[in-house]
Protein backbone atom coordinates (compact mmCIF):
# COMPACT_ATOMS: atom_id res chain seq x y z
CA UNK A 1 0.00 0.00 0.00
CA UNK A 2 1.14 3.77 -1.23
CA UNK A 3 1.43 6.30 0.83
CA UNK A 4 -1.39 8.02 -1.05
CA UNK A 5 -3.65 5.05 -0.35
CA UNK A 6 -2.50 5.31 3.51
CA UNK A 7 -3.46 8.91 3.60
CA UNK A 8 -6.55 8.25 1.86
CA UNK A 9 -7.59 5.56 4.24
CA UNK A 10 -6.18 7.69 7.39
CA UNK A 11 -8.61 10.66 5.92
CA UNK A 12 -11.53 8.34 5.80
CA UNK A 13 -11.20 7.30 9.30
CA UNK A 14 -11.05 10.37 10.95
CA UNK A 15 -13.84 12.08 9.21
CA UNK A 16 -16.34 9.18 9.37
CA UNK A 17 -19.64 10.06 10.75
CA UNK A 18 -21.30 7.78 12.25
CA UNK A 19 -25.19 8.15 11.61
CA UNK A 20 -27.62 6.23 14.49
CA UNK A 21 -30.34 4.43 12.71
CA UNK A 22 -33.26 5.07 14.56
CA UNK A 23 -35.33 1.41 15.20
CA UNK A 24 -38.87 0.93 13.37
CA UNK A 25 -40.97 0.31 16.53
CA UNK A 26 -39.54 2.06 19.72
CA UNK A 27 -39.62 0.03 22.99
CA UNK A 28 -41.77 1.93 25.48
CA UNK A 29 -42.04 0.70 28.85
CA UNK A 30 -45.44 1.45 29.52
CA UNK A 31 -46.56 -0.43 26.74
CA UNK A 32 -45.63 -3.67 28.63
CA UNK A 33 -47.92 -5.98 30.88
CA UNK A 34 -48.20 -4.49 33.93
CA UNK A 35 -46.46 -7.76 36.01
CA UNK A 36 -44.02 -7.40 33.68
CA UNK A 37 -43.29 -3.54 33.83
CA UNK A 38 -43.27 -4.02 37.57
CA UNK A 39 -40.38 -5.39 37.69
CA UNK A 40 -38.62 -3.83 35.04
CA UNK A 41 -39.13 -0.86 37.50
CA UNK A 42 -37.68 -2.74 40.53
CA UNK A 43 -34.71 -3.67 39.05
CA UNK A 44 -34.47 -0.20 37.69
CA UNK A 45 -34.74 0.77 41.37
CA UNK A 46 -32.37 -1.58 42.49
CA UNK A 47 -29.41 -0.07 40.21
CA UNK A 48 -30.21 3.07 41.03
CA UNK A 49 -29.33 2.79 44.51
CA UNK A 50 -26.37 0.42 43.58
CA UNK A 51 -25.04 3.38 42.05
CA UNK A 52 -24.98 5.81 44.35
CA UNK A 53 -22.72 5.37 47.86
CA UNK A 54 -25.41 6.72 49.99
CA UNK A 55 -28.29 4.36 49.29
CA UNK A 56 -30.52 6.83 47.71
CA UNK A 57 -32.36 7.77 44.92
CA UNK A 58 -32.42 11.35 44.90
CA UNK A 59 -29.58 13.84 44.51
CA UNK A 60 -31.61 17.02 46.49
CA UNK A 61 -30.29 15.95 49.90
CA UNK A 62 -29.50 18.43 53.02
CA UNK A 63 -29.17 17.44 57.02
CA UNK A 64 -31.17 18.46 59.92
CA UNK A 65 -30.36 20.04 62.96
CA UNK A 66 -28.73 16.47 63.78
CA UNK A 67 -26.42 16.32 61.06
CA UNK A 68 -29.20 13.35 60.06
CA UNK A 69 -29.61 13.19 56.74
CA UNK A 70 -33.29 14.02 55.91
CA UNK A 71 -36.05 14.94 52.73
CA UNK A 72 -34.88 11.50 50.99
CA UNK A 73 -35.84 8.27 49.75
CA UNK A 74 -33.73 5.16 50.99
CA UNK A 75 -35.70 3.06 49.05
CA UNK A 76 -36.41 0.26 50.46
CA UNK A 77 -35.37 1.22 54.02
CA UNK A 78 -36.88 4.37 54.31
CA UNK A 79 -38.35 7.38 53.36
CA UNK A 80 -37.13 10.54 55.34
CA UNK A 81 -38.84 14.04 55.68
CA UNK A 82 -39.40 17.15 57.85
CA UNK A 83 -41.49 19.82 58.19
CA UNK A 84 -40.76 23.15 56.35
CA UNK A 85 -40.05 26.85 57.33
CA UNK A 86 -43.12 28.00 54.95
CA UNK A 87 -46.13 25.93 52.60
CA UNK A 88 -43.78 27.04 49.32
CA UNK A 89 -40.55 25.12 50.50
CA UNK A 90 -42.88 21.90 50.95
CA UNK A 91 -42.18 19.71 48.33
CA UNK A 92 -44.14 19.39 45.14
CA UNK A 93 -46.89 17.24 45.02
CA UNK A 94 -46.57 15.87 40.92
CA UNK A 95 -42.88 16.01 41.06
CA UNK A 96 -41.13 15.94 44.95
CA UNK A 97 -37.16 16.05 44.04
CA UNK A 98 -36.92 13.09 45.95
CA UNK A 99 -38.64 10.34 43.46
CA UNK A 100 -36.35 8.53 41.03
CA UNK A 101 -36.02 9.81 36.81
CA UNK A 102 -38.36 6.78 35.79
CA UNK A 103 -40.99 7.81 38.00
CA UNK A 104 -40.76 11.23 35.68
CA UNK A 105 -41.35 10.22 32.35
CA UNK A 106 -45.54 10.41 32.21
CA UNK A 107 -48.35 10.28 34.87
CA UNK A 108 -48.78 6.54 34.36
CA UNK A 109 -45.34 5.62 35.31
CA UNK A 110 -45.32 8.10 38.50
CA UNK A 111 -48.61 6.66 39.46
CA UNK A 112 -47.24 2.85 39.37
CA UNK A 113 -43.45 3.23 40.52
CA UNK A 114 -44.10 5.33 43.37
CA UNK A 115 -46.87 3.26 44.77
CA UNK A 116 -44.43 0.26 44.24
CA UNK A 117 -41.55 2.12 46.04
CA UNK A 118 -44.29 3.04 48.59
CA UNK A 119 -45.35 -0.10 49.17
CA UNK A 120 -42.12 -1.81 48.99
CA UNK A 121 -40.81 0.89 51.70
CA UNK A 122 -40.57 -0.28 55.44
CA UNK A 123 -40.52 3.26 57.17
CA UNK A 124 -41.52 6.43 56.26
CA UNK A 125 -40.04 8.90 58.89
CA UNK A 126 -41.83 12.25 59.85
CA UNK A 127 -39.74 14.77 61.37
CA UNK A 128 -41.37 17.41 63.50
CA UNK A 129 -40.14 21.11 64.02
CA UNK A 130 -42.47 23.19 66.11
CA UNK A 131 -40.94 26.61 64.89
CA UNK A 132 -41.78 25.07 61.31
CA UNK A 133 -45.00 25.92 60.12
CA UNK A 134 -45.40 23.87 57.30
CA UNK A 135 -46.13 20.50 58.62
CA UNK A 136 -44.86 17.45 56.58
CA UNK A 137 -47.65 15.35 58.24
CA UNK A 138 -49.96 17.59 56.18
CA UNK A 139 -48.65 17.36 52.85
CA UNK A 140 -48.04 13.53 53.13
CA UNK A 141 -51.71 12.69 52.18
CA UNK A 142 -51.84 15.37 49.49
CA UNK A 143 -49.33 13.46 48.00
CA UNK A 144 -50.76 10.43 48.75
CA UNK A 145 -54.06 11.92 47.18
CA UNK A 146 -52.81 12.12 44.15
CA UNK A 147 -52.71 8.21 43.44
CA UNK A 148 -55.96 6.90 42.25
CA UNK A 149 -58.50 4.39 43.91
CA UNK A 150 -56.90 5.14 47.53
CA UNK A 151 -53.56 3.37 46.77
CA UNK A 152 -51.47 5.62 48.31
CA UNK A 153 -53.03 5.66 51.60
CA UNK A 154 -52.61 2.02 51.13
CA UNK A 155 -49.07 1.58 50.48
CA UNK A 156 -47.60 2.97 53.40
CA UNK A 157 -47.46 0.25 56.32
CA UNK A 158 -44.55 1.68 58.84
CA UNK A 159 -44.64 4.83 60.22
CA UNK A 160 -42.04 6.42 62.38
CA UNK A 161 -42.55 9.75 64.53
CA UNK A 162 -38.82 10.56 66.17
CA UNK A 163 -39.99 14.08 67.82
CA UNK A 164 -43.52 13.59 67.99
CA UNK A 165 -43.10 14.96 71.52
CA UNK A 166 -42.51 18.16 70.31
CA UNK A 167 -46.28 18.55 69.80
CA UNK A 168 -47.58 21.02 71.47
CA UNK A 169 -44.22 21.91 72.98
CA UNK A 170 -46.45 24.92 74.67
CA UNK A 171 -47.61 22.34 77.07
CA UNK A 172 -51.61 23.33 76.71
CA UNK A 173 -53.49 20.73 78.00
CA UNK A 174 -55.95 19.78 76.16
CA UNK A 175 -54.20 20.68 73.04
CA UNK A 176 -55.74 23.42 71.06
CA UNK A 177 -55.74 21.86 67.25
CA UNK A 178 -55.64 18.55 66.41
CA UNK A 179 -52.00 16.64 66.32
CA UNK A 180 -51.25 16.52 62.44
CA UNK A 181 -49.12 12.89 62.87
CA UNK A 182 -52.59 11.49 65.07
CA UNK A 183 -54.41 12.27 61.90
CA UNK A 184 -52.23 11.15 59.11
CA UNK A 185 -52.43 7.58 61.36
CA UNK A 186 -55.86 7.70 60.87
CA UNK A 187 -56.11 7.73 56.92
CA UNK A 188 -53.66 4.80 56.28
CA UNK A 189 -55.52 1.75 56.80
CA UNK A 190 -52.44 -0.13 56.03
CA UNK A 191 -50.40 1.19 58.78
CA UNK A 192 -49.43 -1.96 60.93
CA UNK A 193 -45.71 -0.60 62.33
CA UNK A 194 -45.73 2.45 64.01
CA UNK A 195 -42.65 4.24 66.19
CA UNK A 196 -43.47 7.01 68.86
CA UNK A 197 -40.31 8.76 70.46
CA UNK A 198 -41.27 10.89 73.69
CA UNK A 199 -38.31 13.22 75.76
CA UNK A 200 -38.76 12.61 79.40
CA UNK A 201 -39.53 16.54 80.11
CA UNK A 202 -42.38 16.08 77.96
CA UNK A 203 -44.13 13.38 79.53
CA UNK A 204 -42.71 14.89 83.03
CA UNK A 205 -44.01 18.17 85.22
CA UNK A 206 -41.82 20.83 87.07
CA UNK A 207 -42.69 21.96 90.23
CA UNK A 208 -40.70 25.02 90.58
CA UNK A 209 -40.93 25.13 94.67
CA UNK A 210 -39.42 21.66 95.10
CA UNK A 211 -37.49 21.97 91.96
CA UNK A 212 -38.61 18.17 91.33
CA UNK A 213 -40.32 16.58 88.41
CA UNK A 214 -43.80 14.49 88.33
CA UNK A 215 -44.56 11.74 85.67
CA UNK A 216 -48.16 13.31 84.40
CA UNK A 217 -51.23 11.45 84.52
CA UNK A 218 -52.33 9.07 81.58
CA UNK A 219 -55.38 11.27 80.73
CA UNK A 220 -52.91 14.48 80.50
CA UNK A 221 -50.35 12.65 78.53
CA UNK A 222 -53.35 11.52 75.78
CA UNK A 223 -54.57 14.89 76.25
CA UNK A 224 -51.81 16.99 75.30
CA UNK A 225 -50.74 14.85 72.60
CA UNK A 226 -54.05 14.32 71.13
CA UNK A 227 -53.86 10.44 71.20
CA UNK A 228 -57.08 9.30 72.39
CA UNK A 229 -58.27 8.17 68.73
CA UNK A 230 -54.84 5.96 68.25
CA UNK A 231 -57.04 2.47 69.37
CA UNK A 232 -59.44 3.34 65.98
CA UNK A 233 -56.08 2.28 64.28
CA UNK A 234 -57.02 -1.06 63.73
CA UNK A 235 -54.30 -2.23 60.98
CA UNK A 236 -51.28 -1.68 64.17
CA UNK A 237 -49.07 -4.83 65.11
CA UNK A 238 -46.10 -3.56 66.48
CA UNK A 239 -45.84 -0.03 68.42
CA UNK A 240 -42.20 0.69 69.65
CA UNK A 241 -42.45 3.63 72.06
CA UNK A 242 -38.69 5.63 72.64
CA UNK A 243 -38.28 7.26 76.24
CA UNK A 244 -35.49 9.56 76.31
CA UNK A 245 -34.47 10.04 79.82
CA UNK A 246 -31.60 11.50 82.06
CA UNK A 247 -30.81 9.83 85.14
CA UNK A 248 -29.05 12.69 86.53
CA UNK A 249 -32.93 14.41 86.42
CA UNK A 250 -34.29 15.01 89.54
CA UNK A 251 -37.76 12.81 88.65
CA UNK A 252 -39.94 11.75 91.25
CA UNK A 253 -40.17 7.69 90.95
CA UNK A 254 -39.75 6.57 87.19
CA UNK A 255 -39.26 9.51 84.44
CA UNK A 256 -40.78 6.92 81.76
CA UNK A 257 -43.90 5.77 83.83
CA UNK A 258 -46.52 7.98 81.75
CA UNK A 259 -45.10 6.12 78.77
CA UNK A 260 -45.31 2.77 80.21
CA UNK A 261 -49.08 4.01 81.58
CA UNK A 262 -49.58 4.50 77.91
CA UNK A 263 -48.21 1.26 76.46
CA UNK A 264 -50.36 -0.71 78.60
CA UNK A 265 -53.39 1.24 77.81
CA UNK A 266 -52.46 0.63 73.74
CA UNK A 267 -52.06 -2.92 74.54
CA UNK A 268 -55.35 -3.63 76.99
CA UNK A 269 -57.10 -1.14 74.36
CA UNK A 270 -56.53 -3.48 71.52
CA UNK A 271 -57.24 -6.18 73.27
CA UNK A 272 -60.62 -5.19 73.72
CA UNK A 273 -61.76 -3.82 70.60
CA UNK A 274 -59.88 -6.19 68.36
CA UNK A 275 -59.22 -9.74 70.57
CA UNK A 276 -58.18 -11.69 67.45
CA UNK A 277 -55.61 -9.20 66.62
CA UNK A 278 -52.45 -9.31 68.80
CA UNK A 279 -50.75 -6.08 69.24
CA UNK A 280 -47.38 -5.62 70.45
CA UNK A 281 -46.19 -3.07 72.64
CA UNK A 282 -42.49 -2.42 73.10
CA UNK A 283 -40.79 0.61 74.98
CA UNK A 284 -37.36 1.80 74.46
CA UNK A 285 -35.62 3.26 77.04
CA UNK A 286 -32.48 5.57 75.96
CA UNK A 287 -29.72 8.15 77.68
CA UNK A 288 -27.75 9.15 74.22
CA UNK A 289 -27.66 9.22 70.68
CA UNK A 290 -30.40 6.95 68.93
CA UNK A 291 -28.58 3.57 67.91
CA UNK A 292 -31.30 1.86 66.91
CA UNK A 293 -34.38 -0.24 68.06
CA UNK A 294 -33.24 -2.98 70.39
CA UNK A 295 -33.54 -3.86 73.75
CA UNK A 296 -37.43 -3.28 73.93
CA UNK A 297 -39.64 -3.83 77.05
CA UNK A 298 -42.41 -5.50 76.58
CA UNK A 299 -45.55 -3.43 78.41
Amino acid sequence: MNSFEDFNGLYEAVTYESRYQTPADKFKIDTLPTELRAQVAEKYLIGEVALRRDGTLCQSIHHDIYDMPCCVWKWPDELILCDKRTEEELPDIERPAFIPSLARTNQQMRGEVLVQMLKTTAMVTLKYYYRNTAKIAIWLPDFLRSFPDNEGFNAIKGLNLPHIHWYNHNQVVPAGTPNPDMELMLQLPKLCRLRLTFHWEKVNLRHCEEDVWEPITLEAFLDKFGLHRMLDCHGLEEIYIGGIFDPSANVRGDPLKTLRDFGKWLREGFARKTPKQDVVVLLFPRTGTFSGWTQGQAL
